[in-house]
């Protein structure tokens, strides 16, 4: 309840009718913390993309206007993570595009300060605008792990929309949704399956659009199969112009 109650003043106020005026975007800068209490890990993550052309956000969740616009681009990713047994690090590099056939591609590379680079990619096809079938395949060192994931976003009355997300993978299941309330605020949830770990994880995401070019969100995320004390907190904030 705890989580709840911290939220629920952000939604009186978010669910508010939105006076934003649609603003363009190509470039989106972003940044995040997480914390996770009991093994004391911390996580910094620092991003950017540029997208291949000008992302229209003109009726549309600013949150998915990529996506609903079909248009892909090229992202630089920092990860550090320090633990109480030493600190990592790794850049990420990774790229996707639409095709107007409705064919989607997509690659990525790590490189972490420790270990072996890997890659991956994706083929995925949109039979319609919202709605995004895919495969992932994706080198973890000593084998391919693939995975397929569906992801469907569609409007509902006025400025709110739904969207859904799915991804089955070899030991891991995900199941998520998210509601629009309008075009700046959304509240997401999600359950995370560890066949392996025997174990359920659920996040939880509150994120809104201040102006249509500044965002803010905050993530939850606990064990709910009772056999791990798992709380993970995280904050982000992102500009885009």
């Amino acid at each position: 309840m705890r989580i709840l109650r911290k939220l629920l003043p952000l939604v009186c106020v978010a669910t508010l009718p939105t006076m934003a005026i649609a603003q363009d975007y190509q470039w989106e800068l972003s940044a995040a913390y997480t914390t996770e209490d009991e093994s004391e890990v911390d996580a910094i993550n620092v991003a950017g993309t540029y997208h291949w052309q000008q992302v229209s956000t003109q009726g549309h969740p600013l949150a998915e206007a990529a996506f609903l616009e079909n248009v892909g681009g090229l992202s630089l990713n920092y990860l550090t993570i320090d633990t109480p047994f030493g600190d990592a690090d790794a850049w990420n590099v990774s790229a996707d595009y639409y095709f107007d056939s409705g064919l989607y591609l997509a690659g990525r590379y790590t490189t972490p300060d420790e270990g072996d680079d890997t890659f991956g990619a994706s083929i995925g096809f949109k039979p319609v605008n919202g709605l995004l079938l895919a495969l992932d395949a994706d080198d973890n060192g000593d084998d391919i792990d693939y995975a397929g994931r569906v992801k469907y976003v569609a409007k509902l009355a006025g400025e709110s929309a739904f969207g859904l997300d799915a991804v089955i993978a070899e030991d891991t299941y995900t199941l998520g949704g998210d509601y629009y309330f309008n075009s700046a605020f959304n509240l997401g949830a999600n359950v995370v399956v560890y066949d392996e770990a025997d174990s359920s994880v659920l996040n939880l995401e509150a994120k809104y659009f201040f102006a249509p070019n500044v965002w803010a969100s905050a993530t939850y995320g606990t064990d709910v199969s009772g056999d791990a004390d798992l709380s993970v907190w995280g904050l982000a904030a992102g500009v885009r112009f």
